[in-house]
């Protein structure tokens, strides 16, 4: 007799019917029949009184009773306090993501890692670049994963390079451009960006600064947006680009049939990092950065993450 056992017993008792109880423990009757019967053989006396109407307990049936309501209490009040000590034991992380994270491996990464570590909980929150350098410097995020130019990050934040990938130019398929093995920025002059608003690591001002670097120059945007996923729904239609990279464009591409991306020439590069703060050095060793930069290792080829 175990716990699962009393848990028949108490269901039948309340219940009164065989039928039913079966039916809420998706067993059969016959097999609920045969381990009350097993019960009272062990026992050695009959818990119910049997009839056509249903079933009694007896009155060894009723001190049983008596005792499997508190065992089952004190069993679910060991359980309840298991869970809150392992919740008490679990530590907090929290982790910052840029917006068009949505289209890399970073959320399953961190998906992975919070089933292999049970021991920690992991707070996410996807944000602009603004917001992800602020919340490294003033302790709100833990680790921030950001697109960026190492060059031009604070010194007192930490940087490690995760993988290296390429801009890439985001079109409709059916956009003459798309059977191009790859693009010039001359090629779209005239079409409409479409970007995300300044604060957010895709914004105009950031694309423009990395394309200065590489001596091109960058067209005004057609439209805004603070949301990165909507950037490929913006483009629905030929004459219409995005920026992304090679590995989100990928993605992208996989998701919705109607888009394609294409390299850009010259190839402008692009980093994606794990930030941290330096001043806490303990995280450079933290488990959560063994685990991404693990992950990561060997994936550093024009964005295959």
């Amino acid at each position: 007799m175990d716990i699962r056992d009393l848990q028949y017993f108490l269901e039948l008792s309340r219940l009164q019917s065989f039928t039913k109880t079966a039916a809420s423990f998706y067993i059969t009757q016959s097999a609920l029949s045969q381990k009350i019967r097993a019960m009272e053989d062990e026992l050695g006396f009959r818990l119910f009184d049997r009839s056509g109407r249903g079933v009694r307990l007896t009155s060894a049936g009723q001190t049983l009773h008596e005792h499997a309501v508190k065992i089952l209490s004190d069993w679910d009040g060991m359980r309840d306090a298991m869970e809150k000590l392992k919740r008490n034991a679990q530590t907090d992380i929290s982790v910052g993501l840029f917006m068009q994270a949505v289209y890399t491996d970073f959320p399953s990464m961190i998906t992975e890692f919070m089933y292999n570590h049970t021991d920690y909980c992991v707070n996410i929150s996807m944000t602009s670049e603004r917001n992800l350098l602020d919340g490294v410097q003033n302790g709100k995020f833990d680790f921030v994963f950001l697109r960026c130019n190492k060059a031009l990050l604070p010194p007192e934040t930490g940087c490690i390079p995760l993988y290296s990938d390429s801009v890439s130019i985001l079109l409709h398929r059916d956009d003459p451009l798309a059977c191009k093995p790859y693009l010039l920025l001359e090629d779209i002059v005239s079409y409409r960006l479409i970007c995300e608003k300044e604060e957010f690591d895709n914004s105009y001002a950031s694309l423009k600064s990395n394309f200065s670097d590489q001596g091109l120059e960058l067209t005004e945007p057609y439209a805004y947006t603070d949301q990165a996923y909507m950037l490929p729904m913006l483009i629905s239609a030929p004459g219409f680009y995005a920026f992304t990279t090679a590995d989100s464009g990928k993605r992208i591409s996989e998701k919705l049939p109607h888009l394609c991306s294409r390299p850009l020439e010259p190839p402008v590069p692009i980093t994606a990092n794990l930030l941290y703060d330096r001043a806490r050095e303990e995280l450079a060793s933290h488990p959560f950065c063994r685990y991404i930069t693990g992950s990561c290792a060997g994936r550093n080829s024009g964005g295959l993450l």
